[in-house]
């Protein structure tokens, strides 16, 4: 404290006389300053922010000391008792930590090092048992009852582990688009006949022929829904968010597999494994990569298209990564290297959806397109059953779409590999 005031008074001093320099060197209210005096300001200026930074330091220190006092007058103090008679705010406001609280909370409770170490004092208890005696994991263990020790409480943490699920990877490919009708209609040219021929003079133009045919994709519903108790909805933070990730999840699961293997019957989509007229190129004696750049030959001379991506088993891409040389260098990069996950350029989606066996290299781009109706929507209600008297609610989510492959040689699926 005295040297916290001894440089207040220091730094008040040289403030002062700075004070008194800048009006001794003002000439009609200017301030006029030589080369010299001005080194001197810089000097001074110097040594009050030394002083300065000197004076907060102390003042911090002090601060700091007298919370610390306060803290330890407040262990020792006895606790205020609550007034009974008065109103639940006035007793909230005088209550004070119990002594449990104000032991774990001391310092010297914090300093226990070892066994044993040292005690603190709490003025004003008046304890009727030690608490000693069974050990808690003996009465854990014995299922015993008897004993004053009691078992620490094992509070859980707020991580939740997930369990494994695949991540739909494929639609990353897939362009998106919107519908606001429940069967998403377009127009096919299915007729293209190009007469175009030199001709003499006068003679007649040869005719070429053009037919259009409208196709139509249904828009399929994919719901799920998760029962709930209110209690659990209400009192376990996050919890809702937490279902509705999964539910989202699981239907996008569900897209994710349906436009690969979905069997178009019913209210399936169809999937691309299963279109009618798609490409094929089969592996043979090639390598994976010779065999995937045959198919994309494909599409493009015999589906006019350009390829865009590819899909692929993980187990069908281990075969890909794993390529050597006759001298075993790896042709995907060396294993301390993530390596490209492209063959000739393409980007390759990796899902166990994928039937083993076969890479689908597809003009994603410009010939398939997953039509959204809606997105994901989440809604809750308790109209579900007998769930209104039993306080039990439905979280369900839903997802409309329609899977549109609009040219089927825009597919080649390069097969066993």
């Amino acid at each position: 404290m005295a040297d916290m005031k001894a440089l207040a008074r220091d730094l008040h001093a040289k403030r002062e006389e700075m004070k008194d320099f800048f009006s001794k060197n003002k000439v009609d209210g200017e301030l006029k300053l030589t080369t010299e005096q001005i080194v001197e300001v810089n000097q001074r200026e110097t040594e009050l922010k030394g002083l300065q930074e000197k004076y907060v330091e102390a003042k911090s220190l002090f601060e700091i000391e007298q919370k610390n006092e306060q803290e330890l007058a407040g262990l020792t103090a006895p606790g205020a008792r609550p007034q009974f008679g008065g109103s639940k705010s006035a007793a909230r406001e005088i209550s004070s930590k119990s002594i449990g609280e104000q032991f774990i909370e001391s310092a010297a409770y914090k300093s226990i090092n070892g066994r044993k170490g040292p005690t603190s004092e709490i003025e004003g208890a008046d304890y009727k048992a030690l608490l000693t005696g069974l050990d808690y994991k003996t009465v854990m263990q014995d299922n015993q009852s008897s004993g004053a020790g009691y078992a620490p409480q094992s509070v859980r943490s707020g991580r939740l582990v997930y369990s494994p699920q695949p991540q739909p990877t494929l639609i990353d490919l897939v362009p998106t688009g919107e519908t606001d009708q429940s069967v998403y209609k377009y127009m096919e040219e299915t007729v293209y006949t190009n007469a175009a021929a030199e001709t003499a003079e006068a003679a007649l133009s040869p005719e070429a022929a053009l037919k259009y045919d409208e196709r139509s994709v249904n828009v399929v519903k994919i719901p799920v829904f998760i029962p709930i108790t209110e209690e659990q909805l209400a009192d376990v933070g996050g919890l809702r968010d937490t279902v509705d990730n999964r539910l989202g999840l699981m239907i996008k699961q569900r897209l994710n597999g349906q436009i690969v293997v979905g069997d178009g019957t019913g209210s399936n989509m169809l999937g691309l494994l299963n279109k009618p007229n798609i490409l094929t190129q089969n592996k043979g004696t090639d390598v994976v990569p010779d065999c995937i750049y045959k198919a994309m030959v494909k599409v493009m001379t015999q589906g006019f298209a350009d390829p865009s991506g590819i899909w692929m088993n993980p187990l069908d891409w281990q075969n890909v990564r794993l390529l050597k040389t006759t001298t075993g260098q790896y042709l995907y990069g060396d294993p301390s290297q993530q390596g490209p996950n492209t063959i000739f350029g393409l980007p390759v989606a990796q899902h166990v959806n994928v039937t083993l066996g076969n890479a689908p290299v597809v003009d994603f781009a410009t010939y398939t397109s997953l039509i959204f109706r809606n997105g994901i929507e989440f809604s809750v209600s308790d109209s579900h059953a007998d769930f209104f008297a039993r306080g039990q609610l439905a979280i369900r989510a839903m997802i409309r779409a329609a899977w549109v492959m609009y040219r089927a040689q825009a597919i080649c699926v390069a097969q066993g590999l």
